[in-house]
């Protein structure tokens, strides 16, 4: 069984945790680490919850072990709450880190949740969800090839607006040029 110091230990992680969470600074390694070597679904959905709030993974290893969570069929089908925090984190780590490697392992996870038997909240969240990444896509896509016919464009212009699109985010760093 579980003991009475194991389970303050749980309360002091998910206090931990919820500070991380607004905090503004880089915990991913550790939520990574709490999310990989804990099976307690509470402090699961808190590591979750830090994941939905913050979204920054530089080297994909929440969304790696939260894939690797769901596929452990760790939490009971009917708690809702643990899913929908799943579902809300890779998201919002797609969202954030904008790679079209992450919209890819966004749609197969919750893709993958689509076939496993849910209550119809959390089907539906899914759906919602994975319309969102979707569209994230298309529109990622979209201004990739408007900033590079932009760039290209033979057509007179006196200043354009235009996004570098860095490799692991989303982050946009606008600029203005002149062509005389």
């Amino acid at each position: 069984g579980v003991t009475t110091s194991e389970i303050d230990n749980y309360q002091e992680l998910i206090s931990l945790i919820n500070l991380a969470t607004y905090s503004g600074v880089d915990f991913s390694d550790q939520i990574y680490t709490i999310i990989t070597n804990s099976n307690d679904s509470s402090v699961l959905k808190s590591a979750f919850s830090y994941a939905s709030v913050c979204g920054y993974d530089p080297h994909s290893r929440m969304i790696n072990a939260m894939e690797n969570k769901l596929l452990q069929n760790i939490a009971n089908r009917k708690d809702d709450g643990f899913y929908l925090k799943l579902c809300d984190g890779v998201y919002n780590i797609c969202k954030t880190m904008g790679t079209p490697v992450l919209y890819n392992q966004g749609k197969r996870i919750l893709t993958k949740m689509l076939t496993m038997n849910f209550s119809q909240s959390v089907r539906n969240h899914l759906t919602e969800t994975l319309n969102l990444i979707l569209s994230l896509q298309m529109w990622f896509s979209a201004l990739k090839y408007k900033v590079v016919f932009c760039l290209f464009s033979k057509k007179p212009a006196n200043y354009f607006l235009f996004g570098v699109l860095h490799e692991t985010s989303c982050t946009f760093f606008y600029a203005f040029f002149s062509i005389f």
